[in-house]
């Protein structure tokens, strides 16, 4: 039988949040006017009365920033980068307190105490957001893990697990087909218990806390798989191909009584929402260009001055429905990269680059001159990243299903940029965008709007 799967309490984990980041507000109220305190023995009551205005937004938006940062399932990642996300929580609480105080006219309340309280507020979540981790850690971390799937996408799956701590003393693997540790780099993830006509025995054998079904098992496979474990008990967690994207999101209606998925055809952001995706776009790429002119001037003379050639580098990209554009970027690359090699994906340590195009790079820096791009409707803000003729062509012809995110809009940045790494492959980069669509909202686009902030201080991200 599966083991017992523990819950968490994530109501009380909100509470405690909204306890301290008003606690830390207060507290910085207090530090503020400890001096008109001595001298008059009480507070400036009428100053604290703009704050019991403010603390319920506060509250609220604590909440809202935790979820978007992904910090009510924080155990799964790495204490730096929860650590960066609380860093982000607490910057972007502090500027909409401070927007708010305006709005509702709580002028009583000092600039002062946010700008004070960040650093109390961070201190305080930090504190108890680093007791909650190690703790979480200890509860609810994998010990036993089964991954069922063809060998090489197995492995690969495995490695993945592991490197981001989700199992920590057994991987069992399920495959079909002969294993070949050359299919993972050379390294054995784990131990084989079997192949498919083994998978009961197996799974019960091992008795894992969690199993992953790789996105290669057929569908009568991974029906009888699934089937096996939920009536089981044990926690199933599917790696999608791009026909079960395409379902994940379909409308539910009826045919007389009988129900059925009615899928749209190709996958497109909704028309309802086009019109407000374009004009979201028009204001934040007029007002951010406008704000940061004077430092793109000053990257641009950095870039003439670091290596001969233009400060912007024009590139011919795709775009909707497979329309040809001319992207613009600072030149992170010495003049002529490709003369010799023809067009070749970059890569990390790229020794085409120029020192201050690789601090560009690892920045995103380069990407700014793309606000022009979006103003001009040639992208978007947000959406699949825009790639070049060539490899477009290529990844056609090896995986058909990537036409499909030729039909919105490409984006300065997307769902893959904030999910996936640098090194995720095209195909899993390709879900992401896929998922995107499917489930497009503009919600979905301010909140991987916010991530991006966190990606750019992240090196190991998907750029």
């Amino acid at each position: 039988m599966a083991a017992a799967r523990k819950t968490r309490w994530t109501p009380g984990v909100m509470v405690v949040d909204v306890l301290l980041v008003n606690a830390a507000t207060i507290l910085t109220f207090l530090l503020r006017f400890i001096s008109h305190f001595l001298k008059y023995g009480t507070l400036p009551m009428n100053n604290f009365v703009a704050y019991v205005t403010l603390w319920p937004w506060i509250s609220v938006c604590t909440v809202i920033l935790m979820q978007i940062y992904s910090l009510y399932n924080a155990h799964r990642k790495k204490w730096p980068e929860v650590f960066l996300s609380l860093i982000l929580v607490v910057f972007w609480l502090t500027v909409v307190s401070m927007a708010l105080s305006f709005l509702l006219r709580g002028f009583a309340f000092p600039r002062s105490v946010f700008l004070i309280g960040f650093a109390v507020q961070l201190l305080f979540l930090t504190g108890w957001r680093r007791l909650l981790w190690r703790h979480e850690r200890r509860v609810f971390r994998v010990r036993r893990l089964m991954v069922v799937g063809p060998a090489g996408e197995a492995h690969a799956l495995a490695n993945k697990l592991i490197e981001a701590n989700l199992a920590f003393d057994d991987v069992a693997l399920v495959v079909d087909g002969e294993e070949n540790p050359e299919l993972c780099g050379g390294a054995d993830p784990g131990r084989t218990v079997g192949g498919y006509e083994r998978f009961p025995l197996a799974v019960d054998a091992v008795g894992p806390e969690e199993v992953y079904i790789c996105s290669g098992v057929p569908s009568e496979e991974k029906i009888s798989f699934v089937n096996y474990l939920v009536s089981r008990g044990y926690p199933v967690f599917i790696v999608p191909d791009v026909y079960e994207i395409f379902i994940s999101r379909g409308r539910l209606e009826q045919v007389g009584d009988t129900p059925v998925f009615a899928l749209n055809s190709p996958l497109t952001i909704p028309e309802e929402w086009r019109w407000l995706k374009r004009l979201i776009d028009i204001l934040f790429s007029s007002v951010l260009l406008a704000v940061l002119s004077p430092l793109m001037l000053a990257i641009g003379l950095g870039v003439r001055l670091g290596s001969p050639g233009p400060a912007i580098y024009r590139q011919q990209r795709i775009t909707e429905r497979g329309r040809e554009f001319c992207v613009y970027k600072f030149r992170t690359m010495v003049e002529g990269a490709e003369k010799t090699s023809g067009p070749v994906l970059a890569s990390r340590n790229d020794p085409r680059l120029t020192r201050f195009g690789s601090f560009l790079r690892f920045t995103r820096l380069d990407e700014w001159p793309q606000l022009y791009n979006v103003l001009k409707g040639d992208m978007s803000l947000v959406g699949p990243r825009p790639e070049r003729p060539f490899f477009v062509r290529r990844f056609v012809q090896e995986t058909p299903e990537y036409a499909y995110r030729l039909q919105v809009k490409s984006g300065i940045t997307g769902l893959a940029q904030v999910s996936g790494r640098y090194s995720t492959d095209s195909n899993d980069k390709l879900k992401y965008d896929l998922l995107y669509v499917r489930g497009y909202s503009p919600l979905r686009d301010l909140v991987i709007l916010l991530q991006t902030v966190k990606v750019i201080f992240m090196r190991d991200k998907a750029s």
